[in-house]
């Protein structure tokens, strides 16, 4: 290039019309530190509000009670029993006997204060008047992964597996158990999930993914949100 000099790693010098010479000006490449901004605050949307807020119920799947992930497979570093407590929020407008509009949750609540903020997220958008922003009253089901991460794990085979057994696991076992569990009956005698796929969703990030994709792949769920 004529006209200027470059070093590897720094910024163009001067070079005067030769192809060597020049020295970095040590002010241009800074200390290696990076501040990355603005400085964001949280939507409105995470804050709890005025709404009507619903109920969670919670009961616990084991690899006894699976006939499609029984903790046994060859590729498992770790062969055993898995145990995971599934979490399900019901919201406040849910009229027993409806059949309810349901997201699936990959890796249930194991991300802290994730399940909470999710739960008023979709409290507050079922209940804004907004037209362009309004979701149906959803019920939100929290699956936790049977365990570990990468491969040779559980988490990994469930996730990151490219085959319809996941969202058979879904379809199969867990969502018949959501709708048979003994609290939520009490509550909700004729308690139903939608069939239709418009009103099927499922969340997943990082290797939950690949799994919410899945059901949109393999099973009816039609929302998908990765």
């Amino acid at each position: 290039m004529k006209g200027a000099s470059v070093a590897t790693g720094g910024a163009p010098v001067g070079g005067g019309g030769g192809t060597g010479g020049g020295t970095i000006d040590p002010g241009t490449d800074g200390d290696g530190d990076i501040t990355v901004g603005p400085t964001y605050t949280d939507s409105p949307d995470l804050a709890v509000k005025n709404v009507p807020h619903g109920t969670k119920y919670q009961f616990t799947m084991t690899s006894a009670m699976s006939k499609i992930f029984l903790g046994t497979d060859a590729v498992l570093n770790s062969p055993g029993p898995w145990t995971r407590t599934i979490t399900v929020y019901i919201p406040k407008q849910y009229v027993d006997g409806a059949e309810a509009p349901f997201m699936v949750v990959q890796d249930g609540s194991v991300s802290g204060n994730a399940a909470p903020r999710m739960v008023t997220v979709a409290e507050n958008l079922a209940a804004d008047p907004s037209p362009t922003r309004k979701i149906p009253p959803l019920v939100i089901i929290f699956v936790p992964n049977g365990g570990g991460d990468g491969p040779g794990s559980e988490r990994g085979l469930e996730y990151d597996t490219n085959s319809d057994r996941y969202s058979r696991f879904i379809n199969m076992e867990v969502l018949p158990a959501v709708q048979a569990d003994a609290g939520v009956k009490a509550a909700f005698p004729n308690f139903k999930l939608t069939t239709n796929p418009d009103g099927r969703g499922a969340y997943g990030c990082s290797s939950g993914s690949p799994a919410a994709f899945g059901l949109g792949w393999y099973a009816d769920f039609h929302r998908l949100v990765t």
